[in-house]
């Protein structure tokens, strides 16, 4: 394995645009990992993006039992530069500030808890870096300490899924 640094600006660039997720929801959100989201709140982006993330959390839990961590990866990486930053977040930027807010916190805070304790076996200083920034008293002390939320097919909206893969 040779060092590279096109791929050293590829990770680079992942991290970069996380970290600008993470800060988005810092500055224009009130998330809080503990609170359970209330669907009804739920616009049609706040349902796609659960069902994306659920999605997701199933394929790297299954390339993590299979032992193909870098599947993981890629996957992870494709779901937050492509899904959260360049979809969800560029379609809920209007909603700030509205009444519609509560659902976009609710619903990228279950993205977000989802993706740090996806990360966490990866990037476990970093992933235990971001939850500290959100955890309430009411969470465990560490994102190493929070136990899977339960992701099974019948939660996740295949149709609604491929109905934004057109858009």
């Amino acid at each position: 394995m040779v060092f590279d640094w096109k791929e050293m600006e590829e990770i680079q660039k992942f991290f970069g645009i996380l970290f600008n997720t993470y800060k988005f929801a810092e500055l224009y959100l009130n998330m809080d990992f503990a609170v359970q989201p209330n669907k009804k709140e739920w616009l049609i982006e706040d349902q796609w993006l659960a069902s994306k993330t659920n999605t997701i959390a199933m394929d790297c839990l299954q390339q993590y039992n299979n032992y193909e961590f870098f599947k993981a990866v890629n996957t992870l990486e494709n779901f937050v530069m492509e899904d959260i930053s360049r979809t969800y977040i560029k379609t809920v930027r209007d909603r700030i500030g509205s009444k519609t807010q509560k659902g976009v916190e609710q619903a990228i805070g279950n993205c977000l808890f989802t993706i740090l304790q996806l990360l966490a076996p990866l990037t476990p200083h970093l992933a235990e870096h971001f939850y500290q920034r959100f955890r309430s008293v009411k969470l465990p002390e560490s994102i190493h300490l929070t136990e899977f939320s339960e992701w099974k097919e019948s939660n996740s909206n295949k149709k609604l899924e491929m109905e934004f893969e057109k858009a």
